[in-house]
């Protein structure tokens, strides 16, 4: 009778894994003397990373839907008798690109807004390119324009710049939006010589407002009015640039310019003497 052999077949805990609240990091219960491989597949390709405690943390900065599984592996080799665990279940990780902002609309002189982007946690104004301007909000108000020419973009910034790296990640919009390009009419500097008054021509101005003590008084196409002599008044004069061009904005109003008509007064008590008689 030949003798019997006693085997003893261990197998390494299968892990159960989830997410840690909203963020990144995936956790499973660990045997303290196991190792972990960590499986990511995203569009058919996989990869593995070893971790020898019973978290991981995805980062991923390309956009795509990654499903993660854990095997916790035995010290000793995978042998008939020392064996791996079976695969955990499974999780999802996914990482969006944001959409890019298609409808920047300029509706006022300093007024901005667009359709607010799902998943976005603010945006970026760059005006001429230069520094940009982050706001919360699906709009943006400017100060005010200096004269000059304008190129206003925008996009949406998604939480994959915040410090916690949340779950979901969102990646800012690949691209900024339409552009809005526009431009301010420089200011006239206006100066008079009698009733006269004359400016340099203002580029991209095609005709001038006339203000008397601040009201609208007048239009001119040309670079100079003539202030009416016919009537006795003191006029407080100023000028703006203008332009029908929806994208041209209105100057800054110019320098005051003061002018007085006179009126004499008819004579009075006037006599006629013999002197003046003729006979």
């Amino acid at each position: 009778m030949s003798d019997s052999v006693t085997v003893t077949i261990t197998q390494a805990t299968t892990p159960v894994i989830s997410w840690v609240d909203e963020t990144s990091v995936l956790y499973w219960a660990t045997d303290s003397d196991e190792k972990y491989v960590v499986s990511i597949t995203e569009a058919g390709t996989t990869s593995n990373v070893t971790v020898t405690s019973g978290t991981y943390t995805i980062n991923k900065d390309t956009a795509g839907t990654y499903t993660l599984s854990v095997v916790a592996k035995t010290t000793l080799e995978d042998t008939f008798a020392h064996r791996n665990s079976e695969t955990s279940n499974t999780v999802t990780y996914t990482v969006n690109q944001l959409a890019t902002i298609t409808d920047l609309t300029r509706t006022d002189e300093t007024d901005f807004s667009w359709t607010a982007v799902s998943g976005a946690v603010s945006y970026l104004v760059y005006i001429n390119d230069l520094t940009p301007i982050s706001v919360s909000t699906n709009s943006y108000v400017h100060s005010a324009w200096d004269a000059g020419s304008y190129t206003v973009t925008v996009s949406a910034v998604g939480n994959a710049d915040t410090a916690t790296n949340p779950r979901p990640r969102n990646l800012t919009s690949a691209s900024t939006s339409n552009a809005i390009t526009f431009g301010k009419l420089a200011t006239p500097v206006i100066s008079i010589s009698d009733n006269i008054i004359s400016w340099d021509d203002i580029l991209n101005a095609s005709s001038y407002y006339v203000y008397n003590n601040g009201v609208y008084y007048d239009l001119t196409d040309e670079s100079s009015y003539t202030i009416p002599t016919t009537t006795a008044y003191t006029y407080n004069i100023t000028i703006t640039a203008v332009n029908p061009d929806p994208d041209v904005i209105t100057s800054e109003t110019s320098n005051s310019v003061s002018y007085t008509v006179y009126k004499l007064a008819a004579p009075t008590n006037l006599t006629l003497s013999s002197a003046n008689i003729c006979s």
